[in-house]
């Protein structure tokens, strides 16, 4: 089985970091999303240097997990959070090397 890893890097709205934490974490939507199957870990990360980043690290026991992930119904909630907040994503995939 090879892990697949996204690293997703958020900028959010001048001065709405904290806001767009807070909502995840109250949300639930976290504790749905780590019992998923095939998620190894979904944690968030603030920049010390970029006060409107935000860093997402999403491991998982395969990419069909986490494409699995993405249709499931509880991500309709994140994706309105994500509107609220944030302004622009970008992603990069890893594969371990074994």
């Amino acid at each position: 089985m090879e892990e697949f890893m996204l690293c997703v890097e958020y900028t959010v709205k001048s001065g709405y970091r904290e806001d767009f934490i807070r909502e995840v974490q109250q949300s639930g939507v976290l504790d749905v999303i780590r019992r998923e199957d095939g998620c190894l870990a979904y944690e968030y990360y603030c920049s010390a240097a970029k006060e409107d980043q935000v860093l997402l690290i999403e491991k998982w026991t395969a990419e069909k997990q986490q494409k699995t992930h993405l249709d499931q119904p509880h991500m309709e909630l994140l994706k309105r959070i994500k509107n609220k907040y944030v302004t622009d994503t970008s992603l990069e995939k890893y594969f371990p090397v074994r």
